[in-house]
């Protein structure tokens, strides 16, 4: 017979600085309230779900969290503890595992006949990319998942739910980051284990109940956020009991109290549902060219191979320029500056300037530029690579940077990769300028920057961010540069998985060109267009603008 289960739970502490609407300077104070209303109301367990810091940086964090992880020293009540992407960003979760006490991973505790599960699913967000639950988390939790069939809780940092953000503040504007792209995955799996009873969360700073197919997801209220209680620190914190029922209840100036029915093992609402064939539309995609502005050319494939431009490229350059389209260029490649790439091009009669190109190097120092502004950086690779690090401030040191970040060059030597792993173990974020893992040569494939991201990820420990194409951002710094909606922006590729993927996630109208890399028959995303070569392409832009 089960005996009821009462937890007491706080999350998103975000101890530190008043930042935004996080009142981080009441953080302490308001977790003590909490830990001594957890201990008199009787407790069986404390549960914090991460983000107990704002990061700021190495040195700053690791102060903070251990100001916060003192403040459970030599409690009584049992107490679990989950790693948010705050958390993690500049010290990694071993370095919270060990100032805590706690298992580095995923774990599970028996309590009273209940099961709690305290999943450790991947916290970091690699930007400008963003969560991605593992597969060897997934793996995890589907093994662990069928050990036991007593009813059992699942606890992470971000929600599993999948629920709406409208409202709410900051994520209903960047949803991309309210929780998992792939969260289906893991919601697949707890709903075929038939013993899952509740799913609770933190990390979207507000309470909700997004109920999945007959399991409830709760999210809890911040402890210090303010955007729903008119600039003052929420105060949040809960208590759980399970037994008969669910019985939630949120404390604070943003209280919430809900009694749910526990879900009888194996229970679902309903079959699953007939899949619904979306209706294709019938607008022809070259008619959509009649309205665009704007050219983004990829260029080895595209314009020249090697060093020979490639047939028609330059008159379809010459062509555009003349009907007035504003033209741009990216390039994965960071081993050269875009004054470097313009004297190229130049060389082989096409006029494009070093301000119409964007480098995966450019783009690399932008993003490190917009996330601090005078980021500490180890740099490894090519010349070109620091050169624009340095051009957008960047200080350069192999004394406890707050990033490395690499391409590829031939001079990186072993010395070179293990000097950059001890930085990122030593708790350095991993930037890595594209995630290409070859590149054609005249001689055959050689390794690109992704070769580099596979080696310092499997020796560092630590996941990357890398910020060449396929993501979004290298493709929108150049469309900045042409004042074009991205719905009248043309992106011309010749790689299905960095340029037409890239552009599409962009926004961008896409167009295949067959005059580079190898293409499948039937590509993966599909572009919007796809030609043989420039000239073709020039033709349907011709007859749509006519």
């Amino acid at each position: 017979m089960r005996e009821p289960l009462r937890l007491a739970l706080v999350t998103d502490i975000h101890h530190g600085e008043d930042k935004l609407t996080k009142r981080g300077e009441s953080a302490l104070s308001l977790l003590d309230s909490f830990l001594s209303f957890a201990g008199d109301w009787g407790a069986d367990m404390i549960v914090e779900l991460g983000d107990r810091i704002s990061d700021v940086n190495r040195a700053t964090d690791s102060q903070l969290l251990a100001e916060v992880a003192s403040r459970f020293e030599g409690l009584n009540t049992p107490h679990s503890h989950l790693h948010g992407n705050h958390d993690v960003a500049f010290l990694g979760a071993n370095v919270n595992s060990e100032t805590f006490s706690q298992p580095a991973s995923s774990y599970s505790v028996e309590m009273k006949g209940w099961r709690l599960i305290f999943w450790q699913a991947d916290t970091f967000i690699p930007w400008p990319e963003t969560f991605r639950i593992r597969q060897s988390d997934l793996a995890w939790l589907s093994d662990e998942l069928q050990k036991s069939d007593l009813p059992t809780i699942i606890f992470s940092h971000v929600p599993l739910g999948s629920g709406s953000m409208q409202s709410n503040y900051w994520f209903q504007n960047n949803p991309e980051v309210g929780g998992y792209p792939n969260a289906s995955e893991a919601r697949a799996i707890i709903q075929s284990s038939g013993h899952v009873v509740l799913c609770v969360s933190g990390h979207v700073h507000w309470n909700s109940l997004n109920q999945v197919n007959a399991i409830p997801h709760i999210t809890l209220q911040s402890l210090t956020e303010s955007f729903t209680t008119s600039g003052e620190a929420a105060g949040a914190w809960a208590t759980l009991e399970v037994n008969d029922d669910i019985h939630w209840r949120v404390y604070g100036s943003d209280p919430l109290e809900l009694r749910l029915p526990l879900r009888e093992p194996g229970h679902t609402w309903t079959s699953p549902l007939p899949k619904f064939r979306k209706h294709q539309s019938t607008h022809q995609t070259h008619n959509n060219l009649r309205d665009v502005e704007a050219l983004i050319f990829d260029l080895d494939g595209v314009l020249y191979r090697d060093d020979e431009p490639i047939e028609h490229a330059r008159e379809f350059v010459t062509w555009a320029v003349t009907e007035g389209l504003k033209i741009k260029a990216i390039t994965n490649n960071a081993g050269k500056t875009s004054k470097e790439y313009a004297q190229k091009l130049q060389r082989m009669g096409f006029m494009i300037k070093p301000e119409q190109i964007v480098t995966a190097g450019m783009a690399t120092a932008k993003w490190l530029a917009e996330h601090s502004p005078t980021p500490r950086v180890h740099s490894l690779g090519p010349k070109a690579l620091e050169e624009e690090l340095l051009a957008v401030g960047a200080f350069l040191t192999d004394d406890r940077p707050d990033y490395v970040v690499a391409g590829i060059s031939p001079e990186v030597t072993v010395a070179d990769l293990s000097l950059a792993t001890r930085l990122i173990r030593a708790g350095a974020a991993l930037v890595i300028s594209n995630p290409d893992t070859t590149h054609p040569t005249p001689k055959g494939l050689a390794p690109e920057a992704g070769a580099i991201r596979a080696f310092l990820e499997a020796s560092g420990g630590k996941s990357a961010i890398t910020v060449g194409k396929p993501d979004p951002y290298i493709f929108m710094m150049a469309l900045r540069g042409t004042d074009v909606a991205a719905n009248r922006t043309l992106m011309i590729g010749d790689t299905v998985s960095t340029d037409i993927a890239g552009g599409m996630a962009a926004g961008l109208i896409t167009a295949l060109v067959e005059t580079g890399n190898p293409v499948d028959e039937v590509p993966t995303p599909p572009p919007s267009l796809r030609v043989q070569n420039l000239l073709e392409l020039g033709q349907l832009l011709s007859a749509a603008k006519a």
